[in-house]
């Protein structure tokens, strides 16, 4: 009788362990999904925020391009630099 009462206890107490696991393992989901969104939203921020640096600089490139081919003295030199410029700020963006 006592082999199947210290049975009965040995299996209450891996049940309970393994209850215990379950739940740190629920946790630590719970945890890596939170780690996840944060840095999803992160890494959205600052896309967000590159994207519109890119915009702010290719903008006024070209307006300085409009602005050296329209003025009332030309000057194609200074718009074909600032053509290099808008090249090298998009070859940055892809390396």
């Amino acid at each position: 009788m006592s082999i199947v009462v210290n049975s009965v206890d040995e299996v209450a107490t891996l049940k309970s362990k393994l209850l215990e696991r379950d739940q740190t393992i629920i946790q630590w989901q719970e945890r890596h999904q939170a780690l996840d969104r944060h840095w999803q939203e992160v890494l959205t921020d600052k896309l967000a925020r590159q994207r519109s640096e890119l915009r702010k600089k290719i903008a006024h490139e070209l307006t300085e391009t409009r602005l050296s081919i329209t003025g009332s003295e030309p000057d194609l030199d200074m718009a074909l630099d600032r053509i290099a410029r808008i090249e090298r700020i998009l070859l940055s963006q892809v390396h």
